[in-house]
């Protein structure tokens, strides 16, 4: 059984920056001594998270990934009932969501309608260096998207515009700063609650760690925690911690270890 279960977003939560990793990778080792079970639940795909585990020293099996924003639940254990298997380097992959042939010519319909806009799977090495402001190496790995993908929008009239189409074609979105997600899931929420009715996942206290609205998932943990100044948000009692990444982060997990 997994006692304690840590749910955590990455980007502006844990880490603002790769090397941030660094600064958080001996706090994760303590979780993992003291018997956590870590969910990442994240944006970022499963490359970045596959190079996340490497740079952390973490066994997949220490580990569950939810990637693209609720687009599959991933791990080396058993897969979640119902829903279709995706194997991907050793991970069995539960999917919510997938960038089928009839998804991807929609997505590529929707970037033809503003100049600005680029599909991150799609994007040159360089054009994501830039977008995403990263090193070329890292880059690449958040621009291999399986099973939701992202458009980079240059201006708000355009945002509206493509939110308006996508959502009229039955897609989900969900927009952070310049990106809009997409896919026929987007919901860090829904993943997570396939992975909580999975009879093999049980539990005794659900830690949930955030920054944004984005982090639906929180409203599912028994102790939500909220990193960064923007606080409030949330539709049940949580605790706000105003400190950016990593630091932030790193005093969540301190209090969350006197839970």
């Amino acid at each position: 059984m997994d006692k304690h279960v840590l749910v955590t977003d990455i980007d502006n939560t844990m880490i603002k920056n790769p090397d941030d990793l660094y600064v958080v990778k001996p706090w994760v080792e303590k979780l993992v001594a003291l018997g956590f079970t870590l969910v990442f639940n994240t944006a970022k795909t499963i490359d970045e998270l596959l190079y996340i585990l490497e740079t952390l020293e973490l066994d997949l099996d220490k580990v569950i990934l939810i990637p693209e924003n609720g687009g599959a639940v991933c791990s080396s254990r058993y897969p979640v009932p119902g829903l279709p298997l995706y194997e991907y380097n050793g991970l069995n992959c539960s999917v919510l969501s997938l960038i089928t042939p009839e998804i991807d010519a929609l997505l590529d319909h929707s970037v033809k309608l503003c100049e600005s806009a680029r599909r991150i799977s799609k994007a040159s090495t360089a054009e994501l260096a830039s977008i995403l402001n990263l090193p070329s190496h890292l880059a690449r790995l958040a621009g291999h998207r399986l099973f939701n993908d992202a458009i980079y929008v240059g201006d708000e009239e355009c945002i509206t515009l493509l939110e308006g189409f996508l959502t009229g074609k039955g897609l989900s979105t969900v927009r952070h700063g310049s990106l809009i997600y997409a896919g026929i899931s987007i919901s860090k929420k829904k993943a997570l609650e396939a992975l909580l009715k999975t009879p093999w996942f049980k539990y005794s206290v659900l830690i949930g760690i955030g920054d944004s609205v984005i982090d639906d998932f929180l409203e599912l943990t028994s102790h939500p925690i909220i990193v960064g100044y923007n606080g409030g948000w949330l539709r049940k009692w949580h605790t706000r911690i105003p400190y950016e990444p990593p630091y932030g982060w790193i005093w969540s997990i301190e209090k969350s270890l006197l839970i």
